[in-house]
Formats: structure tokens, C-alpha cells, sequence
């Protein structure tokens, strides 16, 4: 099944196009990874594909009802919270009951509260109903994972475990489209063994850009190489 298409699509950032009329068609469950020199349009592409801009000319087609999320190069301005707040923000639908869990638990460790204690007693019902403790260890896991401490401060992390929290943020939704603009750039080899079996038993379709060969060899399906504004098609193995 197709989940995701691009008829002739072409976009430019000065005389001569980026990406010109290219065709893209990416199915349910593939793994595809991108390739192209530097300044080919590979996170172009994965913007393109995300939403964040829009073509020139040419139309980006999702499956409706097909969930995006991934990891961009650039870092948003701004992020508040610790390194685990900002992971579990991604988790659409139970940060807020956790939020508020959390924060009603603390109120009834000094008093009793029957109104307060009812309250409580629902939001854990629907956390139940919703899979949020689940999901809540998925997210503690990736965080051990990928080595990051879910206490400190998100804004006083370096770049590179920024992109680490960030990483994370983009592994816990799972969403159904998972975008992913070279993951292993900051990250230890333990970590990266530890994401290549993450996204080896991943549900969804991944469309990952990388320079890392290894990587690309243990986990396309296919590979799509963008030069001088083409996009190119490979059997793995290339």
C-alpha cells in the first residue's frame, strides 16, 4: 500500500532547482534510506515530506490518517522542561493525564483528599485505558538507551545530546512515518547498535538519511540516491 507520494515535484532556493520534478513513491513498512552529496536536497526532501515547506511545483500526497514525526537537523528554539519532559511530550494524548497525575499524586502525600484522591483514581483508569504506563516505560527505556539523564534541564544539554533528547522524542511516538535526518550523527556505538535494532522491528515506514554505511546496510529495504536534482533508485547492496 502507498502511504506516501510525490508527482513531479520540484523547489528551488536560488536560480537553479534543488530538486527538479522529481517522482516518489514509498509503501507501507519500507525502510528507505536517502543518499546524495551534501547540498543534493536530502533534508529538503525530508522537510518536503514533512510538511515544514512546500514545493515549488509538484504535489506531496500522504495516506490520510498517516501519522509523521521524526528528527530534523536543525534544533527548535525555545524547548522547555527536563530531557524526559521534553521525550514524552511526543507521546500525543497522555502527557497531559501524566501531568496532572504527577502532580495531584504529590498534593495527596501531605493531605487527604477525597475529591482529590477520586480524581486521582480516574486519571489512573485512563492511563490504564490508554496504554500510558506502557508507553511511559518505552520512553524511560529509549532514554537509558541513549544515554541521556531525564532529570536535567533539556536547555543545558550540548547539541549533540539535544538531538539525543530529541532522537528520543521522535522514537517514542512511533508514528507511522518516522522521518529521520542522520540519527547516528553524537551518538556512541552502543547506542547506535541499540537503534538499529529499535527501528529493525519498527512497525511503521522510515525514510532515513545518513552517511553512516553500516547503518544504511543493516536496515534499507531500498535506497534512493538524489544527484543534481534526480532521484535515483538502488537495490540494496548498493
Amino acid at each position: 500500500m502507498t502511504i506516501l507520494s510525490l508527482l513531479d515535484v520540484s523547489i528551488s532556493f536560488g536560480s537553479a532547482p534543488l530538486l527538479d520534478k522529481i517522482n516518489l513513491q514509498v509503501e507501507k513498512g519500507e525502510r528507505v534510506c536517502v543518499l546524495g552529496r551534501n547540498g543534493e536536497g536530502k533534508s529538503t526532501l525530508l522537510k518536503l515530506i514533512g510538511g515544514s515547506i512546500a514545493p515549488d511545483n509538484g504535489t506531496v500526497s500522504i495516506q490520510k490518517g498517516i501519522s509523521v514525526s521524526g528528527l530534523s537537523q536543525e534544533l527548535p528554539h525555545n524547548l522547555e522542561g527536563t530531557v524526559h519532559e521534553v521525550v514524552v511530550e511526543g507521546l500525543t494524548g497522555v502527557t497531559a493525564l501524566f501531568e496532572e497525575y504527577n502532580r495531584l499524586s504529590k498534593g495527596l502525600s501531605s493531605c487527604h483528599d477525597n475529591a482529590l484522591l477520586k480524581r486521582v483514581t480516574e486519571i489512573h483508569e485512563k492511563l490504564d485505558r490508554y496504554n500510558g504506563w506502557e508507553f511511559s516505560r518505552q520512553a524511560d527505556e529509549v532514554i537509558t538507551r541513549l544515554s541521556l539523564d531525564p532529570d536535567v534541564p533539556f536547555s543545558s544539554l550540548s547539541v549533540g545530546f539535544k538531538r539525543r533528547a530529541l532522537l528520543a522524542r521522535a522514537l517514542v511516538t512511533k508514528p507511522d512515518l518516522l522521518l529521520l535526518d542522520e540519527p547516528t550523527n553524537h551518538l556512541d556505538i552502543a547506542s547506535i547498535t541499540w537503534m538499529e535494532e529499535f527501528l529493525e522491528k519498527y512497525a511503521g515506514t522510515i525514510i532515513i538519511v545518513t552517511h553512516d554505511r553500516m547503518f544504511l546496510q543493516k536496515l534499507a529495504t531500498r535506497i534512493i540516491e538524489i544527484d543534481r536534482g534526480n532521484i535515483l533508485n538502488w537495490a540494496c547492496g548498493y
